[in-house]
């Protein structure tokens, strides 16, 4: 009887061993299995900047025009753009988009060191004259800027960093103005570039005279 019992507690012993041993088989062979797929795979590496993050710019221009009349431009992140012109007892309102490589000089632009720390306006406010607002968000980062008239700041500005951000802003004013088509609409990229060119003269007097 005794010698029975103990046979059988062998026996029942063995079977939860066995089952035991089992499980921990599986488990080796379910990590091993794991750790095979996972060093099959590319590791994945984040890389600093590869990241864009949502853009999103609000511009206008408006005043006083012969025959044109002042726009008002927004663009989501994605690039999908509406402008919107004031014409006399009516509002006309086109849809556009940006294309990717405008985008990219746009955020060109913008990851330049300081952009979000510079001036909110530039430029001083005369009669019959023209203002250029534009307002840029990325990220966190946002900035709103306000632009006058530059015949008397040109004259006398002569801070480099000034007159480089200034650039900046009007490269982008520029951009976005030449990104649509509209009749009515006042030329503010032509004046832009005008602008920017005497703006780049006068850097290009300084650098020289400092030589």
């Amino acid at each position: 009887m005794i010698f029975r019992e103990a046979v059988y507690y062998q026996r029942s012993l063995w079977r939860s061993s066995c089952v035991i041993l089992a499980c921990l088989m599986s488990v080796c062979f379910a990590n091993l299995q794991y750790s095979i797929g996972q060093s099959s795979k590319e590791p994945i590496v984040e890389q600093a900047g590869s990241f864009e993050l949502p853009m999103t710019i609000a511009a206008s221009c408006t005043g006083s025009f012969n025959n044109f009349y002042g726009w008002y431009v927004s663009i989501n992140s994605s690039g999908q753009a509406s402008v919107q012109v004031d014409t006399p007892g009516k509002t006309v309102r086109q849809e556009f988009r940006l294309a990717d490589e405008i985008v990219r000089d746009i955020r060109q632009i913008t990851s330049t060191e300081g952009f979000f720390d510079g001036p909110n306006c530039y430029g001083n406010i005369v009669l019959d004259g023209s203002t250029q607002t534009l307002t840029i968000v990325v990220g966190e980062s946002c900035r709103s800027v306000q632009i006058e008239s530059l015949t008397e700041f040109l004259e006398r500005e002569n801070s480099q960093s000034k007159l480089v951000d200034l650039v900046h802003l009007l490269r982008i004013l520029e951009i976005v103005r030449g990104c649509f088509n509209h009749p009515l609409a006042v030329e503010s990229d032509i004046q832009n570039r005008g602008r920017i060119a005497l703006i780049e003269q006068k850097l290009a007097k300084a650098k020289r005279d400092a030589e």
